[in-house]
């Protein structure tokens, strides 16, 4: 559980870089009645850290009304003094921490801190989470903050019975989201797959050109949408410059460059994009309009690219081709 702390910070903390995303409604600074703050502190690879903002973004709500203020830091980002927040040497897992400010001190009083115990292989068990962590060790439950934070702040203590009632108004909240979430993935799924099979019909009319390696048929082909301003293709170690859409079969998009309104480029040939990209490129034109379709071999094989492209999944790109440098060596002859 959170541990009480006699700790005081020397240092003053820099609220700038901090993401706050509750405030309270806390107006006075009465030496009895100061602001507390809950700070998640991670980095942005930590294991399962949405469902730490989540939390986090569940508890702002719940403690509102006690005039606790609730944020996240991202010491990735942002620098973060080791001597100041405690951390060891090397760190992963996110740290929490409860802060009060200090009427006579720039620097907020650190009155509780804490962060997730991971296991030892050869502790794990079927009642352990998948991040690997004990349950009873681990205060990185909204449960588990709200009752030492009873225990630690006055404020919550004397609310307790307002804040057991934004829990269960949050879980409510939680829960009619969710509802309207299903539905919205529902009704996008089933667009979806019909623009795929209106696709699947419309490319039946469309030359399809097998693009694979000699001996490789059936690979990876490419279906002309809108032919390009000349015919003029790029060779091997051009740089060429794309949009595209990627969609799985049943018409589910993983990736986008459109979206991002960011056009994407590689160098054609050198393996630094799957197979099926480095083998159609060679066959487009400036201003080409394609569709790519790519077999697992010529995709991501067996394993697939986690969590949107399942293994052994054979895709479709709606690519165009806008434009592409000639290879580097031609262009230091010229």
């Amino acid at each position: 559980t959170l541990q009480k702390s006699k700790v005081k910070y020397t240092h003053n903390i820099q609220f700038t870089s901090i993401l706050f995303i509750g405030t309270g409604n806390m107006t006075t600074k009465t030496e009895s009645s100061l602001p507390t703050s809950i700070i998640l502190v991670y980095k942005q690879w930590a294991k399962q850290i949405d469902r730490y903002k989540n939390m986090m973004t569940n508890l702002a709500y719940i403690l509102e009304p006690v005039g606790i203020r609730v944020a996240m830091y991202d010491a990735f980002e942002n620098f973060a003094d080791e001597e100041m927040w405690k951390f060891p040497k090397f760190w992963s897992e996110p740290f929490l921490y409860i802060l009060k400010d200090d009427i006579n001190s720039r620097s907020p009083t650190l009155i509780a801190d804490a962060n997730p115990e991971p296991l030892d292989d050869h502790d794990a068990t079927s009642e352990d989470d998948e991040v690997g962590h004990k349950w009873k060790d681990l205060p990185f439950t909204q449960s588990a903050i709200l009752k030492s934070l009873k225990k630690l702040v006055p404020e919550v203590e004397h609310a307790w019975l307002t804040v057991k009632e934004k829990v269960q108004e949050r879980r409510r909240i939680v829960a009619k989201e969710a509802e309207e979430a299903r539905i919205k993935k529902e009704e996008e799924d089933k667009k979806a797959q019909e623009e795929a099979e209106k696709l699947d019909e419309y490319l039946t009319t469309i030359e399809k050109v097998d693009v694979s390696e000699e001996g490789e048929e059936g690979g990876a082909f490419k279906q002309t949408l809108e032919k390009g301003r000349d015919g003029e293709t790029p060779s091997i170690g051009s740089q060429v410059y794309v949009h595209y859409t990627g969609k799985l079969l049943n018409g589910q998009v993983f990736d986008s460059s459109r979206e991002r309104d960011e056009v994407f480029q590689f160098k054609l040939g050198t393996q630094s994009v799957i197979k099926c990209w480095d083998r159609a490129f060679r066959y487009m034109s400036a201003g080409e309009k394609a569709v790519l379709t790519c077999t697992p071999s010529y995709a991501y094989g067996e394993t697939g690219s986690p969590p949107k492209i399942p293994p052994n999944a054979t895709l479709r790109f709606e690519v165009e081709l806008i434009s592409f440098d000639g290879p580097e060596i031609l262009r230091d002859e010229l």
